[in-house]
């Protein structure tokens, strides 16, 4: 486990009080005992069960009593969306509120689940009869995004011989053994049925099937982020426009920047959804479009309001040279870079290449907004930005964005004082627009920084 701490990475460590948890607990504490601080156990409590506010005290103080951590109780609200199951809900909105917990630790925070070899045999079993393509076959990643899973060659039992061993209690979930739910179905049904008559070995066959398809799989993406990065593509925007010289190459190119799509925004995607749009429109999970047009295809996911949103809507208003708008409570104004300019105390500029964008305008940010910054390869998401920048909270969404114009797949070509894009960079002998933001008449901005 050593390998997955990378200097002061703290870890957000997701526990459930089940035997899986109660093991990646210890053993992460029994492996990084030096770097206890940087370690936040955080349980969620879906409230599915009656039991369940009980069984969250009990994990924290288990946790506490045992290893001395505070655990983060987290109780959110489960709403279905459109073919969605409760348990696919949970598990969203888990990962939601992990994620959440993580931004806040700062843009180099992990999370670390439980999840284990058996987890993943099931979970290749489980997609095999319900309908996936290669990426799905790879099963669970040891290694996505922020989530790392450490425990996926170590089987159940082992598990459980090292939690006797260690005499580390933990509790039993009683729906493990419903068999309503399709996991619990393979896990004692179908895969010793097949174990009996048909392999005894079946656990190898499907861990060995996700390995090689889990390789093809990363050279697919590999081909697929070099092929988003050359033609400056951002997955993470509202609406993403594709080439339509993408048609023309083997339908695996095209699968696999869906595939990534998919995997950006959180998205369930079968085979069928795949394939299907590979050739016609259509509505994804979440209401996402894919949208075949004669020059290009388009990718939008739908509007949805803010969760912080204190200054209503976020729509682009134009920025005139030389011409003050007020912006959020403070004042933004645009002049030449070759113009005499006097910055003042607390005031916050960028300067932006006018030749190449010669229209600029300002709106607010919004969630899954990114940049490219300035000798920086891939995209930033603006939401890391600010953690990184120490930008408190409030602050975050009076920030001017600039853009390269009003209309909503604009890019991004600055975070005002913060962050230049790469396509926003001044070049010798081009004029430039500097941009210039008070944040407050009222001089308070030295609450800004968190």
């Amino acid at each position: 486990m050593e390998n997955l701490w990378d200097g002061g990475t703290p870890l957000v460590v997701g526990v459930s009080g089940g035997g899986d948890s109660m093991a990646l607990m210890g053993l992460l504490a029994a492996t990084l005992p030096q770097k206890k601080l940087l370690m936040h156990p955080v349980h969620i409590d879906h409230g599915l069960r009656q039991e369940s506010g009980a069984e969250a005290s009990w994990v924290a103080h288990t946790i506490f009593a045992r290893w001395g951590f505070e655990t983060e109780v987290i109780t959110p609200t489960i709403v279905q969306q459109s073919g969605e199951s409760v348990e696919m809900a949970a598990r969203r909105v888990r990962y939601t509120a992990f994620n959440r917990v993580a931004k806040e630790l700062g843009s180099s925070c992990r999370i670390v689940v439980a999840h284990h070899y058996d987890d993943q045999v099931e979970t290749v079993l489980m997609r095999i009869l319900v309908g996936t393509g290669i990426p799905g076959l790879g099963g669970m990643r040891p290694v996505q995004g922020r989530v790392i899973r450490p425990l996926l060659s170590i089987r159940r039992q082992t598990l459980h011989q090292y939690l006797k061993d260690m005499a580390i209690p933990w509790l039993e979930d009683a729906t493990n053994t419903h068999r309503t739910m399709l996991r619990n179905r393979i896990r004692h049904e179908i895969l010793p049925m097949l174990a009996n008559a048909v392999n005894p070995r079946v656990d190898v066959a499907l861990t060995r099937l996700a390995d090689q398809a889990r390789r093809a799989s990363e050279e697919m993406s590999g081909w697929a982020r070099e092929f988003l990065d050359s033609h400056h593509i951002d997955l993470t925007q509202s609406l993403v426009v594709l080439p339509a010289s993408l048609r023309t190459l083997p339908k695996t190119r095209l699968l696999s920047i869906f595939s990534e799509y998919g995997l950006v925004h959180n998205l369930r995607l079968s085979q069928w959804h795949l394939e299907q749009a590979l050739d016609f429109d259509i509505t994804w999970p979440h209401g996402v479009m894919v949208r075949h047009r004669s020059d290009r295809i388009e990718l939008t996911v739908p509007s949805h309001p803010s969760s912080y949103n204190r200054f209503g809507d976020f729509t682009a208003t134009s920025i005139t040279v030389g011409q003050p708008i007020a912006f959020r409570g403070g004042t933004l104004i645009v002049d030449l870079e070759s113009k005499p300019q006097v910055v003042g105390e607390g005031e916050w500029t960028s300067v932006i290449n006018a030749t190449k964008w010669p229209t600029l305008a300002v709106r607010g940010w919004m969630p899954g907004d990114a940049l490219r910054p300035i000798g920086l390869k891939g995209t930033k998401k603006l939401q890391d930005l600010f953690v990184d920048k120490k930008i408190s909270r409030p602050w975050r969404h009076r920030w001017p964005i600039i853009t390269g114009g009003v209309f909503e797949s604009a890019p991004i070509l600055a975070v005002i004082g913060l962050s230049l894009s790469e396509e926003a960079k001044p070049e010798p002998g081009s004029e430039g627009y500097r941009v210039r933001w008070n944040p407050s008449p009222n001089k308070d901005w030295r609450e800004i920084r968190s």
